[in-house]
């Protein structure tokens, strides 16, 4: 790159704007594999529970985490809140972890009170002064959905009703396979009941 410049300096009959728009290019090829392959690191945030457990970001490497930002007095989000619940118990085996954070403005004792209602599998978090909100991007609308991926790289963020097949599908790109169901060699050495014959070589 560097000895395209220089001949291009060196030559008088190069136009100036000729010499800056092939810098440009070469700009842009080299650096274009650093631009496509990075993604933002989430914020090393800790999170405060309505259990009073401190959870730092940090802490949760490895794993597949969902940040999701939600209020008491948003409709979509006491929608969707069924279909998050089964979100949780679908990975809850996995490496997966999520944390629901209240908005700010929403009174503790509402949180707390449709937290205990709803029997909420995962976490759930408070904002009282609305750091959370402006670090992951300034959250103003709800349900704001974030997720992280094992190294911490932000992946994606959802704001308003969550596209659940996009979540799953993202999630599952994530985590490592699930482990084979094991087999019933008892049932395949007498043939499995059905008069097939039993397996060879065992």
């Amino acid at each position: 790159m560097k000895r395209i410049l220089q001949a291009l300096r060196q030559s008088r009959r190069t136009p100036r704007w000729v010499s800056v728009l092939v810098f440009s290019v070469l700009v842009i090829v080299f650096s274009w594999p650093q631009w496509r392959n990075s993604t933002p690191l989430a914020p090393l945030v800790t999170f405060q529970t309505i259990s009073g457990q401190n959870i730092a970001l940090e802490s949760l490497r490895g794993k597949v985490v969902v940040v999701h930002f939600w209020a008491t007095d948003c409709s979509i989000c006491i929608k969707e809140m069924p279909q998050m619940v089964k979100l949780q118990q679908h990975y809850a085996s996995r490496d997966y972890a999520m944390i629901a954070v209240a908005m700010w403005y929403d009174p503790p004792n509402h949180v707390m009170s449709f937290a205990q209602q709803w029997h909420l599998p995962f976490e759930v978090a408070y904002d009282p002064l609305g750091e959370l909100a402006r670090v992951f991007g300034d959250v103003l609308a709800t349900p704001t959905t974030l997720v992280i991926d094992p190294q911490g790289h932000l992946l994606s963020r959802m704001v308003g009703a969550v596209d659940f097949k996009k979540l799953y599908a993202l999630i599952d790109a994530q985590l490592s396979p699930s482990p084979p169901k094991p087999i019933l060699l008892r049932a395949a050495l007498e043939g499995g009941g059905s008069g097939s014959p039993p397996l060879a070589g065992i």
